[in-house]
């Protein structure tokens, strides 16, 4: 079953990544083994998001691959939500556009900030129209569903 908020690739990226940490093929893992989890795949959760996600999606402590798709797909669901809003504030018009500049000054401010590079490299894997405008809910529909 496809997830919530998850795109094919993520499902198999995640379910690996799972499998990696899951060493004795139990099918579960507990907070310490989300943690490990978490920091394999790059993110930086504190304690607090890690007991939270367990407690809302595992069980007795113990969280299943799948238990672990839902967690992310929610998570991914509710990043989009977040960075749509984000948006809707530099959409000054409120035409569904935002400038290049506009972007560039959102993704270093918000969230998990980007540098000046990477806020160019992204925005330069945008849909930018040659004006110089982007189709923001495009743009945040496409994002991390390759």
């Amino acid at each position: 079953t496809m997830e919530q908020g998850l795109g094919a690739d993520d499902v198999e990226y995640y379910s690996e990544a799972f499998q990696m940490i899951d060493t004795n093929r139990t099918g579960k893992i507990n907070q310490q083994g989300l943690a490990q989890l978490i920091k394999s795949l790059g993110f930086a959760w504190k304690d607090s998001e890690l007991k939270k996600v367990m407690e809302e999606n595992g069980s007795n402590g113990q969280m299943t691959v799948d238990d672990f798709l839902k967690a992310m797909g929610t998570r991914s669901s509710q990043q989009d939500a977040e960075l749509l809003a984000a948006f809707n504030v530099f959409d000054k018009d409120q035409n569904g556009y935002v400038s290049a500049t506009e972007l560039k000054h959102l993704l270093m401010s918000v969230g998990d900030e980007f540098n000046e590079e990477e806020a160019e490299d992204f925005i330069r894997e945008a849909d930018v129209d040659t004006d110089g405008q982007i189709h923001y809910k495009h743009f945040v529909q496409s994002k991390m569903r390759t």
